[in-house]
């Protein structure tokens, strides 16, 4: 049980370092990103505002997806 809750948030730091990679913001002193995070967190606890973000990032992750690859012509696939 200590091994699964210990894999599950490891999981969730690797998780959460990749979305602060994807934002841009990876190299940004982790002070100031944790003051970042701490000033807006307010706005989480506003229904609406939730939602904004939400689909805000959802939105940039979607632009910013990588293609899948095709795999009819994907040189790996052979």
């Amino acid at each position: 049980m200590a091994l699964d809750r210990r894999k599950a948030d490891t999981r969730t730091k690797i998780q959460l370092g990749g979305i602060v990679i994807k934002a841009g913001v990876g190299a940004v002193d982790a002070f100031a990103l944790l003051g970042l995070l701490v000033e807006q967190s307010n706005r989480l606890h506003d229904p609406i505002e939730e939602k904004k973000l939400r689909d805000l990032g959802r939105e940039f992750a979607n632009r910013t997806k990588a293609p899948e690859p095709d795999i009819a012509t994907d040189s790996l696939a052979a």
